[in-house]
Parts: structure tokens; sequence; C-alpha cells
């Protein structure tokens, strides 16, 4: 019971370092979409 808890809490650790470094990235392609789709909309509207 208590190794299938380390384990478990390990997974979780594990999880929360992907969603951590993969939420940055996400972040980053969110920033540079909306750059770009800033532009495109400056470029229609003028």
């Amino acid at each position: 019971m208590r190794n299938r808890f380390t384990t478990r809490n390990q997974r979780f650790t594990e999880t929360i370092e992907a969603i951590r470094t993969s939420g940055l990235s996400l972040i980053i392609s969110t920033i540079q979409f909306f750059k770009t789709f800033t532009a495109e909309f400056r470029s229609i509207n003028v």
C-alpha cells in the first residue's frame, strides 16, 4: 500500500513537471499566435 502510494506520488510529480513544461511552450506559442493574428487583423482592417 505504501509502495503503491509512493509510485503514484512520483507519477503525479512527473505529470506536474510535464504540464509545467508543456504549459510554458503553450503560452509562448499562444503569444506568437496572437502577435501574427493581430498583425493580420490590422492589415485586413486597413
